[in-house]
């Protein structure tokens, strides 16, 4: 009896563990590389790459709202307002590097709450972890770290190395 309770209670945990793992938000897939080298150093690299088709949509709707937006005065080369379109175009500047760095921002913060839920379903880095290289463009976000704890004869079984 006793041991039927115990494995029922294992198994609700397995599933409910299973149901609240988290995933990267739909419009992104992840990619998780490991590599042990032969003296244990525990090496990985994580990415998050949005997804060609929603990235394209998204380009598309943006450049259609700011041609609507747009002034007709501003639209081409036939303006007779210099000054203001220079003032316009230095503007225009300025929010386009407000929103790169909020971009980079949030995509700092999405990969590095990724990398700990994908560390922790693993249990590739037990100990932690250090970020050794990271850079974000417009199609991926990227990192490269060690684990803090050297490889033990399970992690080499377990964990292949993916990177080349």
């Amino acid at each position: 009896m006793v041991k039927q309770t115990i494995t029922t209670l294992s198994f609700l945990l397995f599933l409910s563990a299973c149901a609240s793992e988290q995933r990267p938000p739909p419009d992104l897939d992840d990619v998780f590389t490991t590599n042990i080298w032969a003296n244990g150093l525990k090496m990985f690299s994580y990415s998050l790459i949005v997804d060609p088709l929603i990235k394209s949509a998204q380009a598309t709707n943006s450049k259609q709202q700011r041609q609507a937006k747009q002034p007709r005065g501003v639209q081409g080369r036939g303006s007779n307002n210099t000054r203001r379109d220079t003032r316009d175009l230095a503007k225009r500047k300025r929010l386009s590097e407000a929103k790169r760095v909020s971009y980079n921002e949030m995509m700092e913060k999405l990969i590095n709450e990724q990398l700990i839920v994908k560390l922790a379903a693993t249990g590739y880095c037990r100990e932690g972890h250090i970020i050794l290289e990271s850079y974000i463009s417009r199609s991926d976000t990227h990192l490269r770290g060690e684990c803090r704890e050297g490889a033990n004869d399970r992690d080499f079984k377990q964990f292949p190395n993916s990177m080349k």
